[in-house]
């Protein structure tokens, strides 16, 4: 979806620089329409082809960055894990001593 616009854009990009290049070259009107519809559906098409492949390009991309952050966070989990166990060892450790001390 990043890339929505972009065949509109390339084609009326290419549209504008061959109308400039048509009129500078002096060609007749019929003539230079059929070229102008051409080069637009041409681009357009390019277009197209180009969004499809920035789309799964950046669509690989993000799948790789969601499945590195859930990676990443299950190493965390794994992590506060282990320190909530030692956690609990040192209270229970606290606790038996101080009740050691009060017999």
């Amino acid at each position: 979806m990043r890339f929505r616009n972009l065949p509109a854009i390339v084609t009326l990009s290419a549209a504008l620089i061959a109308n400039i290049i048509l009129m500078i070259t002096g060609n007749n009107a019929t003539n230079a329409m059929w070229q102008l519809l051409i080069v637009v559906i041409v681009f357009y098409i390019i277009g197209l082809i180009a969004r499809k492949v920035l789309n799964a390009f950046f669509k690989e991309e993000e799948q790789d960055e969601e499945k590195a952050d859930e990676d990443t966070e299950g190493d965390n989990l794994e992590e506060n894990d282990e320190k909530e166990k030692e956690e609990n060892e040192s209270e229970v450790s606290e606790v038996s001593e101080s009740s050691n001390e009060q017999e």
